[in-house]
């Protein structure tokens, strides 16, 4: 059986993967789906001032979203502040 964490740690994993098939198809809407589904997963971490503990996953979303052209990331990014 998979602890807890194992599973929180594989849908980070498949979460970033779908942003990274996201970059490689230049799909907008992948990679902006991919933010928001690691924004509203760590939405507790978020609403208790811990999101510092993201902060590698959260640059990734980010890079992601400015490699791509988009010109929106930080009001993305800004819901997690």
């Amino acid at each position: 059986m998979c602890s807890a964490h194992t599973l929180q740690q594989q849908v980070i994993q498949n979460i970033l993967q779908s942003l990274a098939i996201g970059l490689r198809l230049r799909e907008d809407w992948i990679i902006a789906n991919a933010t928001i589904y690691i924004l509203n997963y760590h939405n507790h971490l978020c609403q208790q001032n811990r999101h510092f503990q993201i902060v590698e996953t959260l640059q990734q979303c980010y890079d992601g979203m400015r490699f791509n052209g988009n010109n929106r990331p930080m009001w993305l990014l800004f819901n997690c502040i």
